[in-house]
């Protein structure tokens, strides 16, 4: 797909000048929790020493019993797709793989870092994730097929964040590599575009704001959504690729808004809005503008992955009180089937399903 605002942008009459302003550092609960989600625990940039033991949650060679067979008779997916989710179980937070063919789930991305927030390009053959392996935050992609890694981002700042395109063609990401960041608390910076390949790099023309979630593309590959806050805005916002303009969704005030994903007919979005004691799904229709409510009410439900059938999601949930430990849920959108699918001793967050290939 050809995108007006990305054909502009190559000569670099969008690219605007670099920018000193300090965000400012706003500290709430759910941001608290996006942090850890984002950054899983808000790591410092400095790695674990090589060798060094980790208590583990769960040693990964027993990982077999963190999937709820029970799951897999009611929730669809499980037979059809593979599946990667962050995970805890060896201590450090690695990306897993589930493999609808055997049940298996194995370690797909492992470091003595963080390596987390994985997007599948639309083969399924590649992977863009999130990681501090190199000390700073960087967005990597992997070749599941030869295992090979590449530094895609390869900048100084904080990269994190990435979103493959439905079409192939760019992963974005959000980037403090025009922002000043103190090393702690949220980050402020810009969308990025790039090619899966590392050429391209393009910074798109909307104001820096503070990420509380994922970015997410339509099934077009023509627009993106994306939560924000700080800076005067704050709620669920939508970036359109062809005319570059910015449109607001949905303003909230006195509440942080986050985790968006686009169902695969492209006519509404969930995102969840915390409260008192929890946090709760809402799917926004974009024709009406209006929002229901799609959890229960009870307990922290942040992640949301869809089905290509657009009748489940895979969720990242919490059912303690303190909101510390996450599993993967499956639940259909009508509300009648709501089971865990990896059990929250390992801490699982950040469902992403791997599309199959044609």
């Amino acid at each position: 797909m050809t995108h007006a605002i990305i054909e502009a942008s190559l000569d670099g009459r969008l690219i605007p000048p670099e920018s000193s302003k300090r965000g400012v550092n706003v500290i709430k609960r759910t941001v608290v929790f996006l942090v850890a989600t984002a950054e899983l625990a808000a790591c410092s940039p400095n790695r674990a020493s090589a060798g060094q033991p980790q208590t583990n949650i769960r040693d990964i060679r027993t990982t077999a019993e963190l999937l709820n067979k029970e799951a897999v008779k009611d929730c669809p997916v499980l037979s059809t797709n593979d599946f990667v989710f962050t995970s805890r179980a060896s201590g450090e937070s690695d990306i897993y793989l589930y493999s609808h063919k055997n049940g298996a789930i194995e370690p797909l991305v492992k470091s003595d870092s963080q390596d987390h927030w994985a997007s599948w390009s639309p083969d399924g053959r590649f992977m863009a994730f999130q990681t501090l392996r190199d000390g700073n935050r960087e967005v990597y992609t992997l070749d599941t097929e030869t295992k090979s890694l590449r530094n895609l981002s390869n900048h100084p700042g904080q990269d994190l964040l990435p979103a493959w395109s439905p079409d192939g063609e760019y992963i974005t990401f959000h980037s403090s590599r025009e922002k000043e960041w103190s090393g702690s608390g949220p980050i402020g910076g810009h969308l990025y575009l790039i090619r899966p390949d590392g050429t391209q790099l393009q910074r798109l023309p909307i104001d820096s704001f503070y990420s509380t979630s994922n970015i997410e593309w339509s099934p077009d590959s023509r627009t993106l959504v994306y939560t924000r806050f700080g800076e005067g805005k704050q709620g669920l916002y939508q970036f359109d690729l062809h005319t570059g303009s910015e449109t607001a969704l949905l303003n909230i005030e006195g509440k942080t808004p986050g985790i968006v994903a686009y169902d695969p007919s492209g006519v509404s979005i969930i995102y969840y809005l915390d409260h008192e004691g929890g946090a709760d799904l809402f799917r926004f229709d974009l024709e009406s503008s209006e929002s229901t409510r799609i959890t229960s009410g009870r307990g922290y439900h942040y992640g949301a992955a869809w089905t290509d059938d657009g009748k489940f999601l895979l969720t990242t949930s919490s059912q303690n009180e303190e909101g510390t430990l996450y599993d993967i849920r499956c639940q259909s959108i009508d509300g009648a089937i709501d089971i865990p699918v990896i059990d929250d001793i390992s801490d699982a967050r950040a469902a992403a399903i791997r599309p199959r290939s044609n």
